[in-house]
């Protein structure tokens, strides 16, 4: 993707990120900037919010643009798809066999739970039929694993539901950043790499903002600014990456099962959503979180060599509360500042501090299904 054919925007936001990358020893195979930058709400649900999320497949997560799909959302609409009917382990196993099995389970009492039968059939097949206790094993695996899954979600669903957890509470983080060190980063537009065909994304980087958060990106006066001279230097109070890990409503065996198979069972024959809808190229599932990377106490300052005309000036100050390049931090309650000053000779100087006490997540570590599942590759 040469960076000729990108507009300037664009530009700046991959030279930005790479020096995000340089400057906090991120990983390109996985990083991406979160934007804007809003305060995590004080509550635990609030930290669980940023959590259960998709990630889109761009060096930049826009959350004010992409509407993304809720983790939570899609894992659920899955389990409550899947199934292994007992008629399929009946055939796995064989008629005959299957009448002895169920002659054997009905002298137990009390009868077995679901997760106990593959055990138990395995145990039971190694005498009476052992040419099929590697089928009927496996099939009741998938039954116990769907009906152990499908269970878990209960109370998560209904009128009394629990909200969608994650491990870690907002308190937990807290204090993580209370006892983190600061960070310092600086970088110029000039002298970075704009280059980011190597990451993660193959360098793909959509949805961004303007100058400010919301505006277009394409304006004259973003393009203007991207096109100049720009440099940042940041300090962060406190630094820290927060592993996103789902609550008890989540089974990562069911959803590696789920991936690793496409037939019928465990996905039925008029799936909704299918193994493709959720998996394949364009599927809803594509990557997920793996952890978050929060800060606390931003203190920024950004200058540019760009010339602007009084009513230029005039338009971004009237727009600089929305939050400006290259955190996009809203005024909002008194958490943070976006002052803005002119110089004739000098350009423009940008001044964005944030108030320690309301962490930030400035980017995400994600990962590709098949690595978030434990593949290999």
């Amino acid at each position: 993707m040469p960076s000729i054919s990108l507009e300037p925007m664009t530009v700046l936001q991959n030279g930005w990120y790479n020096g995000l990358v340089a400057e906090l020893h991120l990983d390109p195979n996985m990083f991406q900037i979160r934007q804007p930058l809003l305060p995590i709400s004080h509550s635990d649900q609030g930290l669980w919010a940023h959590q259960d999320v998709i990630p889109p497949i761009s060096l930049t997560f826009n959350t004010s643009i992409c509407n993304s799909y809720q983790f939570s959302d899609e894992y659920i609409s899955v389990v409550s798809e899947l199934q292994y009917p007992v008629d399929n382990f009946r055939q796995d196993i064989g008629e005959d066999v299957y009448q002895k099995w169920l002659a054997y389970l009905k002298q137990i009492n009390p009868s077995p739970a679901k997760n106990q039968l593959p055990a138990l059939f395995r145990q039971w097949s190694i005498l009476n039929a052992p040419s099929v206790m590697s089928a009927g094993v496996s099939a009741l695996s998938k039954i116990a694993l769907i009906s152990s899954a499908q269970q878990g979600l209960l109370p998560y669903q209904g009128s009394n539901a629990k909200p969608i957890d994650f491990s870690g509470s907002y308190d937990q983080l807290l204090q993580l950043l209370g006892n983190s060190s600061g960070r310092s980063l600086s970088f110029e537009s000039n002298s970075t790499s704009k280059d980011v065909e190597h990451t993660w994304s193959g360098g793909n980087n959509v949805a961004l903002d303007g100058l400010w958060a919301g505006g277009c990106s394409t304006s004259r006066l973003s393009r203007r600014f991207a096109l100049s001279k720009v440099k940042v230097s940041a300090q962060f109070k406190a630094y820290t990456l927060w592993t996103s890990t789902p609550g008890s409503w989540y089974n990562s065996s069911l959803l590696n099962t789920a991936y690793s198979s496409q037939k019928t069972p465990p996905w039925p024959l008029n799936a909704n959503p299918t193994w493709a809808e959720v998996f394949g190229q364009d599927g809803s599932m594509q990557r997920l979180i793996a952890s978050m990377v929060v800060v606390d106490g931003i203190n920024a300052t950004i200058t540019s060599d760009v010339s602007y005309s009084k009513t230029d000036q005039q338009t971004i100050q009237r727009n600089a509360s929305k939050g400006l390049w290259p955190f996009y931090a809203p005024t909002n309650n008194g958490t943070a500042t976006n002052e803005v000053n002119f110089d004739n000779t000098k350009g423009m100087k940008i001044k964005t501090v944030t108030q320690p006490g309301n962490p930030l997540v400035i980017g995400n570590n994600v990962l590709a299904i098949a690595q978030y599942l434990g593949h290999a590759g």
